[in-house]
Order: structure tokens, then C-alpha cells, then sequence
């Protein structure tokens, strides 16, 4: 006998006024019917998601047999010559080879910009991490959970597992919660990794995470300046200023020499070299050590560094260089060892016996 037919048969036999077992035969009836429905909802949500990821399992494995023809069709219309896998060259066939080739573990901790904060701290210390990790507020899974009202007046919202979303907070009296609330979640549903195979972000797990807003004293983001650091040494420095006003992008070598090339950016002007400096480019050698390549994103503020994230996948290889001829200098800085972190890890290991 059922559980629906068990309390019915005991209902029945209960000394209860007629009407009233009525209105409990009524409420039963609902409960089961809420059941059916929550269950076949439930049944949908689970049917979607294995579809989901078998799709996801079939354009993975298509890819990967027809030698990643979506990625070389992107990277022919971007540059305007073939990708490269077998013997890449040029910094963006590189950085598409590390896409899918690399797979250094630290590449997803590193990725993680909640996971990253603690990487900071093992390699330069509690002390002078502290002092250049951006406060952080706020994290959870739950947008819903997010202490609007318990935050300072302005912060920064953005989510761990992604590239490129962010919320500018500047006055919490002046938000919609629910559509700040609507917009995190819809982050969360992202899986960035998937369609240009960026591998250090599969395994990640989503979270919101809430930051104090840096401002200048005329109300701007700081100017934030990238590192592209190959085997541990800076060739290439970018500085971005007016990323959410009017966003230019000024190249350096990495010693602070001006560069005449241009990408899909506008060009900003010679800038003069920050006073901290030094400082800069020796916290981007100590974060670079792990790794054959990685960017190291920086802000300075008044004189004062922060620690923006680490890029293992810079624009995930379509900066579309001018001239083209840069591409391949660049890349010329980066030589592919498969395998390299285990042999550093061997390397570690016998410098410490």
C-alpha cells in the first residue's frame, strides 16, 4: 500500500466531522499534485542538464578530432593567416596552444580570481600580500546573500570563473538590488571555458565575490598596468587608462621604451615611467615563476600597487597586432616546452635538497 493510500484509509477511519475531512482530503489532493509538478520539473531541470553536457561532450570531442577547426576559422578571419599548432611562432598561436596543450595545475588556482588571492599570499608573503590585495567584502554562491546593506557605499561586484564582468558600484542608494541580483545569477550560468577551450577555467567553482571600488581623486578607476611576462622577465608592458570612460591602451617594452603598435584598441599616448616601478615589475617576476607565460595586471594607485588577476589566455589569441610582424617578435620571448611545470617542479625540488 501506498503512502497516499495509507493516509487516506487513516483519515477515513478518524471520528472527524464530514466537512472537515473534506478539507483534509482537499489538501492532500494539492500536496500530491505540487509533488507531480515539483518532481516533473525537477526531472526536466536534470533532462536539460544532461543534454546540456552532452552536447558540450560532442563539440569537445569533434573539435578535438578535426584538429579544432572553430578555432583556426576565428584565428584565419582575426590575423589573416593560418593558425599554427604544430610549430606556433607568433604570440597568439601560442597563446591558443596553451589554451589547449598547457594543462600546468596551477592554471586553474591561479584563474580563480577568489582562489588567486591565496596564491598571492604563498609567494610573496602574508605581510606584503596584505598590503596589495584589494580588500575583499563579500562572497558566496548566493547572490541572493549579498549584505547590500551592511557594505560601504561603493564596491565592486564581479564573479571568480569569468573574464570581463564586473558591476561599478558607486552609490548602494541608487541600485536595483534585484537586477544586480538577476545579473549575478546569469554569471553564474556561464561556463566560460567551453566554446574557445580555455582550460584553466573547467574545473572552477562559481562564486560572487564582492570588492572594495579603488577611485583616483578625480573619481576614476586607477589606471591599470598589465605585465606580459615570458619565463619570468617582462617583454611587453600595457597600460590601460579610462577603462570605463574613454578606455586607451599605451604599449612599453619591458623597459618602459614606448611602442608604435596598435591593436583593436585606441592607441593612448607615451606615459611616463610610475615611480614604483621597480616594485611592479619585481611583484610580477615573483608571481610569474610558475609559469612559461603568464600577464600579471597590476593597478597603481597614487603610488600604490594592487593586485588586479593573473591571464593565462590573453584575449584568448586574437589580439590582432599592427604590424603583424610584432606578433611574431613577441611570441619570439616564449619558448613551448610541453610539460615545463614538471620540470620546474624538479628543478624545485633539487635546488631545496
Amino acid at each position: 500500500m501506498t503512502l497516499n493510500k495509507r493516509i487516506k484509509s487513516l483519515l477515513n477511519r478518524l471520528p472527524l466531522p464530514a466537512p472537515l475531512k473534506t478539507r483534509l482530503r482537499l489538501i492532500i489532493h494539492k500536496s500530491n499534485a505540487a509533488h507531480h509538478s515539483c518532481s516533473q520539473r525537477s526531472s526536466d531541470f536534470f533532462r536539460r542538464r544532461v543534454l546540456q553536457k552532452l552536447k558540450r561532450a560532442a563539440f569537445t570531442l569533434t573539435q578535438w578530432l578535426l584538429n579544432y577547426p572553430s578555432e583556426r576559422a576565428i584565428f584565419q578571419s582575426i590575423h589573416g593567416y593560418p593558425l599554427n599548432l604544430r610549430h606556433p611562432r607568433s604570440f597568439n598561436e601560442k597563446i591558443v596552444w596553451k589554451k589547449l596543450h598547457d594543462r600546468n595545475p596551477l592554471l586553474p588556482r591561479v584563474t580563480d580570481k577568489f582562489l588567486v588571492r591565496n596564491y598571492v599570499r604563498e609567494k610573496l608573503g602574508a605581510q606584503k600580500a596584505e598590503k596589495i590585495l584589494i580588500p575583499l567584502l563579500f562572497h558566496s554562491k548566493d547572490p541572493a546573500a549579498i549584505p547590500f546593506d551592511n557594505l560601504p557605499d561603493s564596491f565592486v561586484i564581479k564573479p571568480n570563473h569569468a573574464s570581463g564582468r564586473i558591476l561599478i558600484v558607486r552609490n548602494k542608494h541608487e541600485i536595483d538590488r534585484d537586477i544586480i541580483v538577476a545579473t549575478c545569477r546569469e554569471w553564474l550560468s556561464e561556463t566560460h571555458y567551453f566554446f574557445r577551450h580555455e582550460w584553466a577555467y573547467r574545473k572552477i567553482k562559481p562564486l560572487i565575490l564582492v570588492e572594495a571600488l579603488l577611485l583616483e581623486s578625480d573619481g576614476n578607476v586607477p589606471r591599470e598596468i598589465k605585465f606580459h611576462m615570458f619565463h619570468g622577465k617582462c617583454k611587453r608592458i600595457v597600460v590601460i587608462t579610462g577603462r570605463f570612460e574613454e578606455l586607451k591602451q599605451s604599449s612599453f617594452d619591458g623597459e618602459w621604451n614606448y611602442l608604435e603598435t596598435e591593436t583593436s584598441y585606441p592607441v593612448g599616448p607615451p606615459l611616463p615611467k610610475p615611480a614604483n616601478f621597480d616594485e611592479m615589475v619585481e611583484l610580477a617576476e615573483k608571481l610569474a615563476q610558475d609559469f612559461d607565460y603568464i600577464r600579471v595586471d597590476l593597478y597603481d594607485l597614487r603610488g600604490r600597487v594592487y593586485f588586479s588577476e593573473l591571464t593565462s589566455y590573453t584575449n584568448s589569441g586574437d589580439i590582432n597586432y599592427k604590424p603583424t610582424q610584432y606578433d611574431f617578435d613577441l611570441g619570439a620571448n616564449w619558448t613551448i616546452i610541453p610539460g615545463y611545470w614538471k620540470k620546474k617542479n624538479r628543478q624545485t625540488i633539487e635546488s631545496n635538497k
